[in-house]
């Protein structure tokens, strides 16, 4: 899985995000990305980096401001 790639759309269902949203991690350096025949892939390592993230986020208690 190492060098493998994802198109983008794929990567975006992957990471229950939108497709614009996929692509803004791209441009920010989040996940590797390159264009080819007007085609958006990224590191299907990156998108499984990026969903375990997302996962612990999403798991973490909530800190509640005092």
């Amino acid at each position: 899985m190492e060098n493998e790639e994802v198109p983008l759309v794929e990567a975006a269902v992957k990471l229950g995000a939108s497709y614009n949203q996929t692509l803004r991690w791209v441009i920010l350096g989040r996940l590797k990305g390159e264009r080819r025949d007007g085609r958006w892939f990224v590191s299907a390592a990156d998108v499984e980096r990026l969903r375990a993230e997302r996962e612990r986020e999403r798991s973490a208690p909530q800190r509640v401001a005092q």
